[in-house]
């Protein structure tokens, strides 16, 4: 398929899902109007006593309870400072109440089941369409970034076609709309049931925000021309989403792309002439930064670490781009440029508001510059660090935000805040995620990881080598290791199940004693039974890790009842041996999606081990010339630091 072809099936495309979208719009506002009046009517018949259940521990009525205010609309409508006009109430016990009141309307809403009426042909009639649209727009939505990218095959692009055919012969529905309706009921009911609860899956992938804040987003036009990569639907939302409501945290779950939507905001802004982009990391993800940065964008990557970090700063001041900076360094320097944007990696790290990174980066943030704070942490069991974080973005959201905000879980919580908070759940987007989502986890050694690898190169043994990154015995401090702890934590949090890859017993054995929660293996050729170990990692109900030597074969996860994350601990020799694992190892398994993360050490030898991968036809060379080239590699690179004296 030639450009001028492609170009027009991609519009096709995004018309057809653009109609779809459309059509959910209209029958989500009729719905939600519907659903308003019944949740309205409720709570004006609901006297205030009936209040009692929903109010946080310690919390009371205290003299509205004989006030004028008799039912739970009456404190639900007004500002909390009438309600503190009422003897014996301050603002906490106003704030206090009405958030009781919205989380009775908030359940009412999700537990309220509309009813199809005689005179709602024209809505049943959508609702038909979009029941079976469905399917094919799912399918659609996941070929797209390929057919985007112009890597599609002519298979795929015979598939979008096809499916485009599909969605649109579901606009056009034969027959009368009520006995096709009760032929199968089931599905319509469905669909009515999640767009009165707001649970359909678009707007799962637009983190249950509210339709004010999804009509800010989609009207927010991005600006694409130094951005490099597709992206997904999910990912395109929360970047209007970012750059509408201009400071925000974003939350989504491990893997699903925090990282390039955060680039895609800078990106934008880059291209408007705001050229200043500061990110604010943790020491050993600069590294990564820079290179996703590289990867996904046209911007210039300036890290400011080191000796030369004042003439880095002047660089970046002249000339704009990413300016990469840990949360240490930040403390040490001052910015000699108001940045345009400045995004905040781990963000939950800011949680004491006491704390030296804390202060460090309050100091950077003004109130006309944007804000972009990345963490994977949900935060509704968290709200006391919500909502120190939200103090930082948007204080009139912070100080709204009521102590027991969470407990009504988190559909519930980020509809209470989604003007500052935004997060998709692997589950809310697998739709549109493809079968492998794979994220190079570079790390930039430390000294202790550098002398022990210099140590490794002298020796000349090549495994040692290829596992010097690694401290061996007892678990030391180090970049791999500490980013394995990282990721597998964040992963915990989001209640995934890990397995830890890895050619080497040593690197295995250094994860066992360094990484929380439960942990099964080494798995290897020497374990008898070892799906036996298998399904007791897949069915243990705490957070669990499952270690496995790479060449032990495929695991049959398949009584795995929660999301699986792969971490590969070093680039493999023989990369065709870590594809057929995870290959083998999804089909045995029946996993939609894997997110596999693997973890690279900048700097040695993990570097041309893994160009091997970009050309597996190619042979790969003798180890024995690795080695020499390495040896060769750190030679020189003494000899340029101690005539030169750079870092």
């Amino acid at each position: 398929m030639d450009s001028a072809d492609a170009d027009e099936l991609i519009r096709h495309a995004d018309a057809t899902l653009a109609r779809v979208g459309k059509l959910r719009a209209v029958v989500a506002d009729r719905i939600h109007a519907s659903t308003d009046d019944i949740v309205t009517h409720a709570l004006k018949s609901t006297p205030l006593e009936q209040l009692r259940p929903y109010l946080a521990p310690g919390a009371r009525l205290g003299g509205l309870a004989n006030s004028e205010y008799r039912t739970v609309a009456d404190v639900h409508s007004v500002p909390a400072r009438l309600l503190t006009q009422v003897p014996g109430v301050d603002i906490g016990a106003a704030q206090a109440v009405q958030a009781a009141a919205q989380a009775m309307a908030d359940h009412l809403r999700a537990t309220t089941r509309p009813q199809l009426r005689d005179g709602d042909t024209g809505l049943l009639t959508s609702l038909l369409t979009l029941t079976q649209a469905d399917a094919p727009v799912k399918h659609l939505r996941r070929l797209m970034p390929r057919l985007r990218s112009r890597t599609a095959s002519d298979r795929v692009v015979d598939s979008v076609a096809e499916l485009i055919g599909q969605i649109e012969e579901a606009h056009h529905p034969e027959g009368d709309a009520w006995a096709t309706y009760r032929l199968n009921p089931g599905h319509v009911d469905r669909m009515l049931s999640e767009f009165s609860s707001g649970t359909t899956d678009v707007d799962a992938a637009q983190g249950f925000v509210g339709a004010e804040m999804a009509a800010q987003a989609d009207q927010t036009v991005l600006n694409r021309s130094l951005l490099h990569t597709e992206l997904r639907g999910y990912q395109e939302f929360g970047v209007r989403y970012a750059l509408a409501r201009e400071r925000v945290l974003l939350c989504d779950d491990l893997g699903l792309g925090k990282t390039l939507q955060a680039l895609a905001v800078a990106a934008h802004l880059a291209a408007e002439q705001r050229r200043h982009t500061v990110v604010i990391c943790q020491s050993n993800t600069g590294i990564h930064w820079a290179a996703e940065t590289a990867k996904h964008t046209a911007l210039r990557v300036v890290e400011i670490r080191g000796s030369r970090r004042e003439d880095r700063l002047d660089e970046w001041k002249s000339s704009g781009g990413v300016a990469i900076v840990s949360y240490e360094t930040l403390q040490r320097i001052k910015l000699p440029e108001r940045p345009s944007l400045v995004i905040v990696d781990d963000a939950h790290l800011l949680r004491d508001p006491k704390s030296d990174r804390a202060r460090a980066v309050r100091n950077v943030l003004t109130s006309d510059n944007r804000v972009l704070f990345l963490s994977g942490v949900p935060m509704h069991p968290r709200i006391g660090g919500f909502r120190h974080l939200a103090d930082l973005l948007q204080p009139d959201v912070a100080g709204k935000v009521a102590p027991n905000a969470g407990e009504r879980g988190s559909i519930a919580f980020r509809r209470a805040v989604d003007r500052v908070y935004l997060r998709r759940d692997y589950r809310d987007v697998i739709d549109e995620l493809p079968m492998r989502i794979a994220t190079e986890e570079w790390v930039r050694p430390t000294r202790t990881d550098r002398e022990r690898y210099g140590q490794a190169v002298t020796s000349g043994n090549f495994n040692a080598i290829r596992q010097a990154a690694w401290p061996s015995g007892t678990p030391t401090p180090g970049a791999k290791l500490d980013r394995l702890v990282e990721l597998v934590h964040e992963a915990h949090i989001n209640s995934a199940r890990v397995v830890v890859f890895s050619h080497f017993p040593a690197v295995l054995d250094v994860a066992r004693k360094a990484l929380p929660g439960n942990i099964f293996g080494p798995l290897d050729a020497s374990v008898p039974d070892q799906q036996a170990v298998v399904d007791a990692f897949a069915t243990d109900r705490g957070p669990a890790v499952l270690l496995a030597h790479i060449g032990a074969g495929a695991l049959d996860l398949r009584r795995l009842n929660a999301p699986v994350v792969m971490i590969i601990a070093e680039p493999q020799w023989r990369p065709r041996t870590e594809r057929q694992v995870i290959g083998r190892t999804q089909r045995l398994s029946e996993l939609h999606t894997v997110r596999i993360h693997r973890l690279l050490a900048k700097g040695t030898v993990d570097e041309p081990i893994r160009r091997l991968a970009h050309d597996p036809d190619q042979a790969p060379p003798h180890q024995d010339e690795v080695v020499r080239a390495e040896q060769a590699r750190l030679q020189r690179a003494r000899l340029t630091a101690k005539f030169s004296g750079t870092d």
